[in-house]
């Protein structure tokens, strides 16, 4: 089965000592699905600092549709 390679990256405008990118990847099947998409977004807003209710609240909730 071939895989695919889902980046995300964020690059902070401010190049001070302390400001670095965040990165984020994830290799997923073929075909990727719309909803694991939308939980791949949910976990980078996470890794960019946004609190979990903040996500919840505009990203809303996951999908329960069976698609792993």
């Amino acid at each position: 089965m071939e895989r695919d390679t889902i980046n995300f990256e964020y690059w902070p405008h401010d190049k001070n000592e302390d400001s670095t990118p965040t990165r984020l990847s994830f290799d997923v099947k073929e075909g990727l699905h719309c909803a694991a998409l939308h939980k791949m977004c949910k976990a980078f807003a996470l890794a960019l600092g946004y609190t979990p209710q903040t996500v919840e609240r505009y990203f809303g909730e996951d999908s329960d549709d069976d698609w792993m």
